[in-house]
């Protein structure tokens, strides 16, 4: 994605956050490589979106940057992972990225051509979520117009705080769906409620900021490394290039100029109970 923003304009600067500055210093210098005027249009600041003091530091480190890089005309949040413990996932695909907004929101531009943006990397397995839940969650799940940070958070600490339950006693125990596959169980619910969450912020932000969630489809990256099935996987699903379609259109384009919806890979508004 940073590749492609890179590419998209000579005037458009980036901020990499990354958990682990050496990795974030070595995906620069590919960069760099391959095209040496983007070196000064790139900066890297270390945050680890699962820590309150992390994201602080990193935002406390972005206002110390070249002044160029203190105005964002948008917030990615890029960050998820698909394996781990059940308050993991939910605690760095949930909770991460309204820590990241909190913080970054105060560097958005106001006066950005077509709006600031934020953009939440969610996933079709939030959709499956919400399809196979039970119909009471099924409905707190698609509540964009009433819901509130502190529902969402009772539903992740009731998950988080039940142990390592299975997909089939998730859904027996919370009325909780979630998505066939290889992915832990706390997955798909973690995509549904950061969806929520996306629709939360947007009625906060008002006409201000558009906020939108997307599916980047099933990607090969590092998200999947801890799967026993990663390497067959690897060789079935789409580049990060490929993935980077509904990402862009929300970055840069007008598209529909909706602003709290979750869009498919393909770019197109999709309901959060359709894929």
């Amino acid at each position: 994605l940073v590749r492609r923003c890179l590419k998209r304009a000579p005037d458009v600067l980036v901020v990499l956050a990354c958990r682990s500055r050496s990795r974030g210093a070595a995906a620069i210098e590919v960069l760099v490589k391959e095209d040496p005027g983007w070196g000064p249009r790139t900066f890297l600041i270390e945050c680890d979106t699962s820590s309150d003091d992390s994201v602080k530091k990193a935002a406390e480190e972005l206002s110390q940057a070249d002044a160029k890089f203190q105005k964002l005309s948008a917030i990615v949040n890029n960050a998820g992972i698909a394996y781990g413990s059940t308050k993991d996932i939910l605690n760095v695909n949930v909770l991460g990225p309204k820590r990241v907004d909190d913080a970054f929101l105060p560097f958005l531009d106001m006066d950005a051509p077509g709006k600031p943006r934020i953009v939440q990397m969610s996933s079709g397995a939030a959709v499956r979520c919400v399809q196979s839940s039970s119909p009471d969650r099924r409905t707190q799940f698609m509540d964009t117009e009433t819901t509130t940070w502190d529902a969402i958070v009772s539903v992740v600490d009731m998950v988080a705080n039940d142990g390592e339950l299975t997909k089939k006693e998730l859904k027996k125990k919370h009325g909780i769906g979630a998505m066939k596959g290889v992915s832990d169980t706390a997955y798909g619910l973690s995509k549904a409620l950061l969806n929520l969450y996306t629709a939360m912020r947007a009625k906060e932000c008002g006409d201000k900021v558009r906020v939108n969630a997307c599916s980047p489809g099933a990607i090969a990256t590092d998200l999947f490394n801890s799967s026993a099935m990663a390497f067959i996987m690897r060789r079935i699903m789409s580049s990060p290039d490929a993935g980077t379609k509904s990402s862009l259109m929300l970055l840069f384009e007008e598209g529909d100029g909706k602003t709290g919806q979750f869009y498919h890979k393909t770019g197109q508004r999709r309901d959060f109970d359709k894929y």
